[in-house]
């Protein structure tokens, strides 16, 4: 709850800073075929779009990344190998004619993570026992999220040096849904009471990741329009 709650002031504060210099954007008039590299924390990406009019324009986008890090959940440490790649259709209106304006859309979305349990010496701790590593095999999991997410957001576009440089920034939220979680041994004689205790590990997991379902988008282009 709390990331959504900095996400609603985020949001409030850059609408409060477009209105206040609404005046100057509506200068700024952006028409035309634009192509864009991107940083976002969707990953590395680029867009390309079209502003059709003062007040309406299209674009679509891809973002991806990956990375690794280590993450202590309850009683277990994971391996996790992290996959952000999404692929964006959206819509922007400019109600000042400028560069401010308000985004909505949808991204196809391929966010995840695969997970491995890291056992402390011969035992895994799971659930608050301990099981000789041979019992449990390894402890995989993976996490997902909905395949098609909406987006909205507030962003801003305008000239950098020559009416045909540009910059861009956006902020907004995905929303990905509640993540599927699964976790499992790879021991196929797996007994009942180490079963109940990888489920609730498996719940813990789930638990961790719950604000994700809002996941916060930040994103900063240079590009080039024709």
């Amino acid at each position: 709850m709390r990331i959504v709650m900095r996400i609603v002031a985020a949001l409030a504060f850059a609408a409060a800073t477009a209105l206040s210099t609404s005046a100057a954007l509506a200068q700024d008039s952006q028409i035309g075929v634009f192509v864009a590299p991107q940083i976002s924390t969707l990953g590395l990406g680029a867009e390309v779009g079209y502003r059709i009019n003062d007040y309406v324009g299209v674009r679509g986008g891809v973002n991806a990344f990956s990375f690794s890090r280590t993450l202590d959940i309850e009683d277990i440490t994971y391996d996790g190998d992290l996959t952000l790649k999404s692929f964006g259709a959206m819509a922007d209106l400019y109600p000042f004619r400028g560069g401010f304006h308000v985004t909505g859309g949808l991204r196809l979305n391929y966010n995840e993570a695969d997970l491995t349990g890291t056992p402390s010496g011969a035992f895994y701790n799971v659930n608050g026992t301990n099981y000789p590593t041979a019992a449990v095999g390894r402890l995989e999991g993976e996490v997902d999220f909905r395949r098609v997410a909406p987006y909205l957001g507030l962003g801003w576009k305008g000239s950098l040096f020559s009416p045909n440089l540009h910059v861009g920034a956006d902020l907004g939220v995905m929303f990905q849904g509640k993540a599927d979680v699964s976790l499992r041994a790879t021991n196929a004689t797996v007994g009942a009471l180490l079963a109940s205790d990888i489920e609730q590990a498996r719940q813990d997991i789930e638990d961790e990741v719950e604000d994700y379902r809002f996941y916060p988008v930040l994103s900063v282009s240079i590009g080039y329009r024709f």
